[in-house]
């Protein structure tokens, strides 16, 4: 087990990759916007939009589970369970990938079957790059992970300023994009000390790793639901005017959430090992990252209208009050950090699961009730999400009170 001493360390210096690899992509984001056409960017958009919801299918919460599972199990165990994880995330890239082009091409507002084929086929370096990375985490090697990730946001940010000043086509774009994702799995295999063995009999069955990462994979699906599915409302009550300030509100608690989340991936192989011996420790950083948060929700009074108009500019002055009141969405979304992550390690994350799907409905019903009948508008959003977030932390801590350590591990292979 690392020393928790260690855990600040690592905690910031993934926190500031994670800056850093943000930072770039949103920069490259906003070229690519200028720089392309509006049909191309509407092209290209499209392509990606089907990458990133294939992302999701292919990961199916291996991702998630193995980064657990690295930082409790030995190197060599760990690399057994990568082994079995992988071949899985194979099969299902190219299940995607086959899947992706029959609707794009019966379905043509889905996209050009071209660029989607060129697009999807980043399933697969991305299905090595994802497991590499969650294994490195799991395992400790945060200053390796890290750099890893730095470098390849790097040669991504060049490679795309490169390609846009050549030319500016979103299938080479797209073909740039698929290269530097080969790249980076390239290089994590190579760094990890990693080989593909897909010739060798996998330690654990298909079956057991699906079943294995299922939990991670409606958690992800859960949580997709509880960020967006207030937008929806918002369309359905107030209108796409009011979408586009929600939204914009939206991606600066986006923001912000990344700081508990980088929290949750740094602190896995410093408390999973003994999950038993940490409950105070994760108690107190669940108490650090929430004063934390209401720092942050209470400097929002005096930031919230200089950091709008510095971003979104002068329009969107509006949604001033939105932000304050979904600075205080993000302090509960910050104290549910330590609990989460004691109910993962301890391997209860259909408890996160259950949390997540009765937060997801009282949300939805507190909305509609505070700006469909109360008339509140999107302050009437806000304070739904803003309420329902400290819900979610009151029923994460009620039932990592009442469960203990399972004490889980793989048992079944093949």
């Amino acid at each position: 087990m690392l020393s928790a001493a260690r855990l600040p360390f690592h905690f910031s210096l993934l926190l500031l990759a994670q800056i850093y690899t943000q930072g770039l992509t949103g920069l490259a984001g906003l070229l690519i916007v200028r720089l392309l056409s509006p049909s191309e960017y509407g092209q290209y958009t499209l392509a990606v939009a089907g990458l990133n919801i294939g992302s999701l299918l292919v990961d199916a919460g291996l991702a998630g589970y193995l980064n657990r599972e690295a930082a409790r199990n030995s190197a060599e165990e760990s690399r057994r369970i990568w082994q079995s994880a992988l071949r899985v995330r194979l099969k299902l890239a190219l299940l995607v990938w086959l899947l992706t082009l029959g609707l794009v091409w019966f379905i043509p507002a889905l996209g050009q079957p071209g660029l989607a084929a060129i697009a999807s086929l980043a399933l697969f370096p991305l299905g090595i790059s994802t497991l590499t990375i969650s294994l490195l985490n799991g395992q400790g090697k945060i200053g390796l992970s890290a750099s890893l990730c730095c470098i390849t946001a790097t040669l991504n940010f060049g490679l795309t300023l490169a390609i846009l000043v050549w030319q500016t086509l979103a299938v080479t774009l797209l073909t740039a994009n698929l290269a530097i994702t080969i790249l980076n799995a390239l290089l994590l295999l190579s760094r990890s000390g990693l080989s593909l063995k897909l010739r060798e009999k996998a330690t654990y069955s298909s079956r057991v790793m699906l079943k294995a990462g299922s939990g991670f994979f409606l958690i992800g699906l859960a949580s997709i639901v509880y960020q967006y599915a207030d937008i929806y409302l918002v369309s359905a009550l107030l209108g796409e005017k009011a979408v586009a300030e929600y939204g914009a509100a939206l991606r600066v608690l986006a923001l912000l959430i990344v700081i508990p989340t980088v929290w949750g991936i740094a602190a896995m192989p410093h408390y999973a090992p003994a999950p038993s011996q940490n409950r105070r420790e994760l108690l107190n950083w669940s108490l650090a990252l929430t004063t934390i948060g209401i720092g942050l929700a209470l400097s929002g009074y005096w930031l919230v209208e200089p950091l709008i108009n510095l971003v979104f500019g002068a329009k969107y002055s509006q949604i001033a009050p939105i932000l304050q009141i979904l600075g205080w969405a993000g302090v509960g979304i910050f104290a549910c950090a330590g609990p989460v992550t004691w109910l993962t390690i301890t391997n209860h994350q259909y408890y996160i699961l259950l949390a997540l799907i009765i937060t997801d409905l009282i949300s939805l019903a507190l909305g509609l009730f505070l700006a469909g009948y109360l008339q509140l508008g999107l302050n009437g959003i806000a304070l739904a999400r803003a309420l329902s977030s400290w819900l979610l932390f009151i029923l994460y801590v009620g039932f990592a009170i009442i469960e203990k350590d399972s004490g889980f591990r793989i048992q079944e292979s093949e």
